[in-house]
């Protein structure tokens, strides 16, 4: 067995991460919490970022990024209308 190269498995988990995105949640209730837990989460971690010194690194700025992208794509899929088969 060949263990794949560091890029593979990126570009696997890249490819896991987005399949992630598009699973469409169960209902419009679960949507809808779902999407007021995330913002909540992401204001939560910018206040930190902010207003904490032990918060204000690198790292955690990523990770506050990441939710942010999260909040982003969410409104994205709930409220975009489906685009044409294929693409």
């Amino acid at each position: 067995r060949t263990v794949p190269s560091p890029g593979v498995r990126w570009r696997r988990s890249g490819v896991r991460a987005g399949v992630e995105l598009l699973k469409a949640p169960p209902g419009r209730a679960v949507a809808a919490a779902n999407h007021a837990l995330t913002i909540l989460l992401f204001i939560m971690c910018l206040a930190a970022l902010l207003l904490v010194p032990q918060f204000s690194t690198s790292t955690f700025l990523l990770i506050t990024l990441m939710i942010l992208l999260d909040v982003v794509a969410g409104f994205i899929l709930t409220f975009a209308p489906p685009g044409e088969e294929g693409l």
